[in-house]
This record gives structure tokens, sequence and C-alpha cells, in this order.
């Protein structure tokens, strides 16, 4: 059985410690929620809602790059949840991403990078078996303007969106596909001008044999060098 991408809820806000994500329309008990939030790369979450794992994180290594930060909750119910970052200066985005994904073994490879300084940003291929949903997330700091995404990876875009305001500007873009079976070597994601980026890929498998927690083990050791 396929996971698939259902819908999606962001939100960006600015001057405020609250990073407050949504679920999206139509969400149901069994659907898996998965929340990225992107800030400045000095601030820390210092509280993270019930319910909530975080799953990754990666930053660009200076105070003035992007944190991205990935959290995944097995939905049962609610409407909305707040998240606390360390200072209120500056702006965040938020993305909470609906996934039918009934089966509770779901299996999850990643790679992850930092992509420096400029427009172009790749992400270190996975390799997915068939019926992977495949997740490529771009964040971004830029000094000034609004900044839009392509992507190489032959995905759909479900998320272009920044806080565009004051001196710390913070967003990100999300892609979703469904790749098959096979290592899927370097996605790039293009910014439409220079920023500070990280790039990370994410693929979500429903696993419903007696083995998946087994597959799953063998998944994430086979896919562990590719985090940088």
């Amino acid at each position: 059985m396929a996971t698939t991408y259902q819908t999606v809820d962001t939100a960006t806000a600015g001057g405020t410690t609250t990073i407050t994500g949504t679920a999206p329309t139509g969400t149901t008990s069994g659907d898996t929620l998965w929340c990225v939030i992107t800030m400045r790369a000095s601030y820390t979450i210092t509280a993270v809602p019930s319910g909530w794992t975080l799953y990754d994180s990666i930053d660009g290594g200076g105070g003035g790059d992007p944190t991205t930060l990935i959290y995944s909750h097995p939905y049962t119910s609610g409407t909305s949840w707040n998240w606390t970052r360390s200072s209120s200066s500056g702006g965040h985005t938020v993305s909470v991403i609906r996934v039918d994904s009934d089966d509770p073994e779901t299996v999850t490879v990643y790679s992850e990078n930092d992509t420096g300084s400029g427009t172009s940003h790749g992400a270190t291929g996975v390799t997915t078996v068939a019926g992977d949903l495949l997740l490529a997330i771009y964040g971004q700091n830029h000094s000034s303007g609004a900044i839009t995404w392509t992507y190489d990876g032959g995905g759909t875009e479900i998320v272009d969106t920044h806080h565009n305001s004051g001196t710390i500007r913070v967003g990100h873009s999300i892609y979703h596909s469904s790749p098959g079976a096979g290592a899927t070597g370097t996605i790039t994601g293009t910014s439409s001008a220079t920023v500070s980026g990280v790039a990370i890929l994410i693929a979500l498998a429903q696993e419903t044999s007696n083995n998946a927690a087994a597959l799953y083990y063998f998944r994430q050791m086979a896919d562990r060098n590719n985090r940088t």
C-alpha cells in the first residue's frame, strides 16, 4: 500500500515566541502529521506540544543561517499545537503536512545537507522502494525580497512560503513525489535569489508485513551515510 500526501496547512509569524501549527483540512484519526518549522539558527525550540516527536533538525551553522526542524505526530485529535522558540526576534514559518498512513509501521529514510550560501541547494539522494512518498524540504534565510523555488525532482510543490519582514527573513519550500524503486540521486532546489540554505529528503513508506521492524532498521542503516 502506497503512502500518499493528502493536505497541508502553512503559516508565518514574527515578533512572537509561539509557533502554532494547525491540522490540515480533512485530518482524521490514523493519519500521520509531519510539521516543518524554519527559523533562525541562533534560536532553539524550548517547548514541544505533547505527542509530537522531533525527527530531524539541521541548521546552517551560523547565527544568521536557517534552522529547519521536522516533527512527526500520529494524529488522534486536536486542531492546533504550539511550540515555543527561544526568542521573539524575527520570524518563522510552520507547515503541517497530512500523510495517509493508516499502518503503524511507517518507515522513514532521509538525507540532509547544509547547502551554504547560493542559489543551488542539493539534497543527497536516498534509496526508495515502490510506494514511497518522497518529501523534499528546502529551508532558507535571506536578507531581502520574496524568494521562490524551483525543483528538479519531478515533484509537486505544496509549500513555498517565507516570513518576509524585518532583518531576519526565513522560509521553506516543500515538494512531494512518488519516485518508485531505486536511488534518487541528488535532488536540487533552486532559489530565485542567493540565500543561506539547508536541504532535506525524507522517504515515507508503509510496511504491513511482520518484517516491518527489521526492514526499518536495515533501511535506516543503509542510509545513515547520506547524512552530512
